[in-house]
């Protein structure tokens, strides 16, 4: 599960990843719903997917 891999995601990736993948939210809205700047959001975004790239164990099914 995302939300339970060991040494998986950080909080801040998951909490881009959650709602822009699972909720289908654009980068810009998660950045608002996240109180912070849309750079970040997609710095962290990148993180997430260069991590899940690199670590394919890590699952993303049950996040919701």
């Amino acid at each position: 599960m995302l939300r339970e891999a060991p040494g998986g995601l950080s909080r801040r990736q998951r909490a881009v990843i959650v709602p822009h993948y699972y909720e289908e939210l654009t980068l810009e809205r998660c950045a608002h719903a996240l109180g912070c700047s849309l750079g970040t959001v997609q710095t962290q975004l990148g993180r997430a997917l260069r991590r899940l790239r690199v670590h394919p164990e890590i699952e993303l099914t049950g996040a919701e």
